[in-house]
């Protein structure tokens, strides 16, 4: 009996669990701030290649503009 009872004292007193809960928390933390760089850097990169795409076409006499 007295074993059992020590055996449930380490695991109440472990932190084991916590620990895990920790890690997790800031791995998602850490995806939700890649993920959100990821979505400016893509609208960016987007609006970069519009503007070639429009220059190409200016300069091949398909009517695009460019500054």
């Amino acid at each position: 009996m007295k074993m059992e009872l020590e055996r449930l004292s380490d695991i109440v007193a472990s932190e084991d669990g916590v620990t895990a809960i920790e890690y997790s928390l800031l791995g998602a933390l850490i995806v939700v701030v890649i993920a959100s760089a990821v979505g400016v850097v893509g609208a960016k990169t987007s609006a970069l290649w519009s503007l070639i795409q429009n220059c190409v076409t200016s300069a091949t006499g398909g009517g695009g503009s460019c500054p």
